[in-house]
C-alpha cells in the first residue's frame, strides 16, 4: 500500500508531532472519512501524507479540500 521510509531514531514509531492549521470544516471531513475507513483521524492523516510524499496524487490542488490555491 505505502512505501514507508524508516524514520526510527529509537524513540518509538510515532514520536514526532506535526501541527497544522486547516480550513474550516476539514477536521469534520477527516473524522467522517476516518470513521468510514475504520481508522483514527491521525492514521488517516498519516496515510494521506505518506501517499502524497510517495508521489501518488501529488499534482497541485489534489489535496486542497476546497481551499483556494
Amino acid at each position: 500500500m505505502f512505501q514507508v521510509v524508516n524514520f526510527d531514531d529509537g524513540r518509538g514509531e510515532y514520536s514526532d508531532v506535526i501541527r497544522a492549521r486547516a480550513p474550516r470544516g476539514l477536521r469534520e471531513k477527516v473524522k467522517e472519512v476516518a470513521e468510514q475507513e475504520g481508522v483514527s483521524a491521525a492514521e488517516l492523516i498519516r496515510r494521506a501524507v505518506l501517499t502524497y510524499l510517495n508521489g501518488e496524487n501529488n499534482r497541485r490542488g489534489d489535496l486542497s479540500f476546497g481551499a483556494r490555491a
